[in-house]
């Protein structure tokens, strides 16, 4: 599971979570070092791993060593849920700027996390198009308020 590693790019999520429910476990993820997925399918194909399992987290990194459910932050009962590599997705219409009545870039993003997408890139056909730096910059400091 060393492909994970970089980040905390690991969803939880059983069919049809409500988006009440990923909003609460995203606000207990964010405040907790230590995190166990308990009884999870991990599934991780950089690593050729499919196996039902408890994963640990610690600062947001996959850890190497399986330690006790007692020295968790947050345990998350994960059985008949999928547990994988933070999905990333390159063919995103977030349509701002001028598209703002389809999408935005804040609600694009919110789906994309609510689906477990930690990585998107957006489509240039937006008015103006995104085909120059300073485009590129200004939807830039847009996604990262």
């Amino acid at each position: 599971m060393a492909g994970c590693a970089e980040r905390l790019g690991l969803i939880y999520a059983k069919p049809l979570l409500s988006g009440t429910d990923l909003q609460y476990y995203a606000r207990r993820v964010k405040t907790k070092s230590s995190i166990l997925i308990k009884g999870g399918r991990i599934l991780d194909p950089a690593n050729h791993t499919n196996v039902v399992a408890d994963l640990r987290l610690a600062d947001g990194v996959v850890s190497k060593e399986s330690a006790p459910e007692s020295g968790a932050d947050l345990t998350i009962e994960a059985a008949g849920m999928l547990v994988v590599p933070g999905l990333i997705d390159l063919h995103v219409h977030l349509r701002e700027p001028g598209g703002e009545h389809k999408e935005t870039i804040q609600t694009g993003t919110a789906a994309a996390v609510a689906g477990g997408f930690t990585s998107v890139a957006c489509m240039p056909n937006t008015s103006p198009a995104l085909d120059t730096a300073d485009a590129i910059s200004r939807v830039w400091s847009l996604a990262v308020e």
